[in-house]
This record gives C-alpha cells, structure tokens and sequence, in this order.
C-alpha cells in the first residue's frame, strides 16, 4: 500500500504549498514551481528511485490544465513517467523543468483559473502506478506566475486593462487619460521650465510667472495696428495694378483700331507685306520678265534692225528706198506700197 499519513501528508502539503512559491522568475516561459513531498510504502518511508507523474487539474479533477507529459487530459494519467530520488520518502522537483526527461514546461497560462489542483502518480516499481490522494489546491504563492497585480514585472502575458491597455510590447495610453487627470498637487510657481521638469511642474511655472505674461490689451492694440498695417499694403498693392483712366482713353482696341496722326513702328512684313518698298511709281524697277519682253523691242528712234525685216509700212521713207514701187533700190521715197527687202 502507498499512501501518505494523514499528519505527514496535511504537514508536507503545506511545505509544498509554501515552497511552490519559490518560482524561477524569468523573463521567458518556462516557469518553474519548486515540489516537495513524501511517499509511505505500507507504513515505511520509501528509499530509492521512484516514477512520478504530476498534473495540474480542475477542482473537480475532470480537466486537466497541465500534466507532465502527453497525453493527460480531463485528469486522466499522463503517458511518461518521471524517476526522482527519494531518500527517507523525501523527495523534490522542479515542475516544467524540461531538462528533466520525460519533463513539459509550465506555461503561466495553466494557472489562469480560479481553483487549480496538484495530482500525483507513484510508483513503487513493484506495484504500478497509483493516484495518490487527495489532490492537493494550490495556494496564494504558485499564482505569482499569473498575478493578478504587480509591483514590478519584468514580463508580463495576456492584455492590459485601464489607463494602459494592449499586449507586451504594444500598449497604449489614450489622450483622455493624459488629458483627463486632473492636476493633482498643482502649485503656481516662478521659473524657467526645463527638460527635467514634470508636465505638473512645467504648468505651475507657466501660471506661476506673472511678469512674463503679456497685457492682452496691448496684444490686441498691437493685433489691430498689424491688420491695419497689412491692409493698408494690400490696398497699396492693388492700387498699383490698377490702370490710369486717361492713359485707357488713349489706347487704341485691338480690334478694328482706328488710328490718327503718324502711325510708326509697324513694318511691311508685320503686314503680311515683305516685298513691298515704299518707292514712286517713276522709280519703281522693271520686273525681270518685263525687262526681258523690252530687251526684244527696237526704239522708236533710230531703231537697228537685225535679220531680215519684213511687213507693210506707209508714209515717207528715207535712206535706200525710191519712189518707185517696183524698183529694187532707189535714191529716196515719197511714197511707196507694197512690200520691202534688203536692208528696208
């Protein structure tokens, strides 16, 4: 029979209860809950390696938070045991210590319950494992792991509530909580506000100096000689952009305008006019084609003529030709008909 006396098992307990609260504080999961116990074999102290099983179950025993090993679940056995030294029924453990074989670590997570057990399995190696009873509650210590509240931490898991909210590593405060206090010790006072001032201080300076406050009846006198001032320049401004009504009479439109006096300043090409020169009709010169149809003219004065020159002519005539119609050549001419040749 394994079994625990009734007054070494209420004493042990209470040692192990108290000694649960020796946790292994560290920044990381695992965590670690330091176990004390004693095991009776049929009235005798056990002496030598012993296999434990241990898991952390419900009130009821019906749900099983944590346990040493797979597969415990619903406060069933775990699968894998794990062997201890127990000198004079004595024995320790660290819980969710992993470099103990067959040992799982001990998320904080499974003590997020109101009521949390202690359930053991021993064997002797002679006669199987056995539950040993009762389970045994967790105190006030072991909770240090998921505390409800904290005077330091150098970790924490689960979501904030209240003036700070959110996760490890993604808190916030919101502006009515900054906003919203109310000042609280609030004294004025004198002085210059430096960085190392606290935002309370910074106000008391703030109200406190007098003699740096301005006259708000001068700021606004001031106030209205500046408006005064600006209004004035864009008035300036705008009177500056403004055109001369005499010079406006004295402007022609742009469209169809009507010009009077010396018109200057505008050229032919302006006029769509380039090859026009401002010249007298006597003095204008003779195009080429023009001047290539005259090249062809003889002059009505003393004409040289060339090839053979043929036609009808009437009135006198002077030089080699006769008064004689038929004859070929003659001394002078009156009058003749018909047709020349030679050099007439």
């Amino acid at each position: 029979m394994i079994a625990r006396t009734h007054s070494a098992l209420r004493i042990l307990l209470l040692v192990s209860v108290a000694i649960f609260g020796q946790i292994v504080t560290q920044a990381a999961v695992p965590q670690l809950l330091n176990h004390q116990g004693r095991v009776v074999v049929n009235g005798v102290n056990f002496e030598g390696i012993g296999q434990f099983k241990f898991a952390l179950v419900s009130a009821t025993g019906n749900a099983t938070y944590w346990s040493n090993s797979a597969p415990g679940s619903s406060g069933t056995e775990p699968g894998a045991a794990i062997a201890l030294s127990v000198s004079k029924g004595l024995y320790a453990v660290l819980l969710g210590d992993t470099s103990i074989a067959n040992m799982a670590s001990l998320p904080s997570s499974c003590l997020d319950q109101g009521d949390v057990r202690l359930r053991i399995w021993f064997n002797d190696g002679s006669r199987g494992f056995q539950q040993l009873a009762p389970d045994q509650r967790l105190a006030a210590v072991p909770f240090a792991l998921l505390a409800a509240k904290s005077e330091t931490a150098a970790g924490f898991e689960g979501a904030l509530a209240g003036d700070v909210t959110g996760p490890q590593g993604n808190t916030t405060i919101s502006a009515a909580t900054v906003t919203g206090k109310p000042l609280t010790g609030y004294l004025s006072g004198a002085g210059t506000i430096s960085a190392s001032d606290t935002i309370l201080s910074a106000i008391n300076k703030l109200n406190g100096n007098d003699e740096r406050k301005a006259d708000v009846t001068a700021l606004a006198a001031k106030a209205d000689a500046v408006a005064l001032d600006a209004a004035k320049t864009e008035l300036q401004t705008a009177l500056a952009t403004k055109a001369d009504v005499t010079a406006l009479d004295a402007k022609a439109p742009l469209a169809s305008p009507t010009f009077t006096g010396t018109v200057g300043g505008i050229t032919a090409s302006m006029v769509g006019l380039g090859n026009v020169t401002n010249t007298s009709d006597a003095n204008k010169p003779v195009s080429t084609v023009q001047q290539t149809a005259l090249d062809l003219k003889a002059p009505l004065a003393s004409p040289t003529f060339t090839g053979t020159v043929t036609g009808s002519f009437s009135g006198p005539l002077s030089g080699n030709a006769t008064t004689a119609t038929s004859a070929t050549t003659a001394t002078s001419a009156t009058s003749f008909s018909g047709s020349l040749a030679g050099d007439v």
